[in-house]
């Protein structure tokens, strides 16, 4: 591509040396072309040799497309200078340069160096269907071990967690639990963080109820005030000409109620608004109006009502007293949990 068509931030990372880039792009913003165009620049301008670069991308296509895309930039720098026997060898050497996704890279590395780890040389990636009936044997195996062990804690969270003679459900919660742990950059410690916390709650102390408190905080303010643009414009809609002028009282006490939500500094006055919420004022008959800026009216209150509704009964519908013996409880339960994972 002729540099007259590159943009000045494409520039920039096409030129860019000795630094970490980290590049946010939309798809079809032209990531691939400027990236090669990085690359045949790190060969052309300063003698780097294909094969020493490690180029590595999340697919099998997005690797092809790359290699294809720097050996068509190579044919082209060839044919502008048939003469260049440096660029003749990097066409060579294109084809054993690590072009590959992030599985086949490190897949590599671990063959190459096997004596430096554990791992027989004669391995191989294991097929899907192979991997899920050895993660079942295996945690079927497991479960039975604990069984046989007579390990009080294990018949703790059998009977919470199972309300059958199969163990389909328990082994579902250790499986859905691996795979929470398995997306975190560290899957271990991850689990060691949350076995802490709920010990913690199981032992009396506060653990995992601090972070619940704080995202129920968060949460429930960001959806009222989400909520606040559309009864302001609900109390604008009584104050129009035919407007249903008989709700304006409601609505403006629910809107300032909701906006002293929306301010709470902290979880306990969050609670205590929202404990009181259980229950709204009628309106009153608003009649000789428009029935269609009533039904906008009544539709948005509609809606506010069912969310403080859901909030109140998901979170707030028993004392933070009961919520915390309950939190202790299934803490422990929680935590063999953890251990078996």
């Amino acid at each position: 591509m002729a540099a007259d068509k590159w943009s000045e931030k494409q520039r920039e990372v096409i030129d860019s040396r000795k630094e970490n880039l980290l590049v946010s792009a939309a798809a079809g913003a032209g990531k691939t072309s400027v990236l090669v165009e990085r690359i045949l620049r790190l060969i052309t301008d300063e003698g780097q040799d294909v094969d020493r670069l490690l180029v590595v991308t999340f697919t099998r296509d997005a690797a092809s497309n790359m290699r294809e895309k720097l050996a068509d930039g190579l044919e082209k720098l060839i044919m502008a200078d048939p003469d260049d026997r440096r660029l003749q060898k990097q066409q060579m050497l294109l084809h054993n340069a690590s072009i590959t996704t992030i599985d086949s890279f490190c897949n590599s590395v671990v063959k190459e160096f096997f004596h430096e780890t554990d791992i027989d040389p004669a391995f191989r990636i294991g097929r899907t269907a192979e991997l899920v009936l050895m993660r079942n044997k295996v945690l079927s195996d497991l479960i039975e071990e604990y069984y046989a062990s007579g390990d009080q804690a294990f018949a703790d969270m059998i009977e919470s967690y199972t309300s059958s003679k199969s163990d389909a459900s328990i082994e579902e919660l250790i499986l859905r639990l691996a795979s929470a742990a398995e997306a975190q950059a560290w899957p271990g410690e991850w689990l060691d963080r949350l076995e802490a916390e709920f010990t913690a709650e199981s032992e009396g102390r506060s653990g995992i109820r601090d972070e619940w408190k704080q995202f129920i905080f968060d949460y429930v303010r960001a959806q009222i005030t989400d909520m606040l643009p559309r009864l302001g414009r609900a109390l604008e809609i009584c104050g129009m000409d035919n407007g249903p002028a008989a709700y304006t009282d409601v609505i403006a006490s629910e809107l300032a109620a909701a906006e002293k939500v929306a301010k709470a500094a902290d979880y306990d006055a969050l609670a205590d608004m929202l404990s009181g919420m259980d229950s709204f004022q009628s309106l009153p008959r608003a009649s000789g109006v428009d029935e269609n800026l009533k039904e906008r009216v009544k539709d948005t209150r509609d809606a506010y009502k069912k969310l403080i509704g859901d909030l109140h009964s998901r979170y707030f519908s028993c004392s933070e007293a009961d919520t915390n013996r309950e939190l202790s409880a299934a803490a422990g339960p929680v935590v063999t949990l953890i251990r078996i994972t």
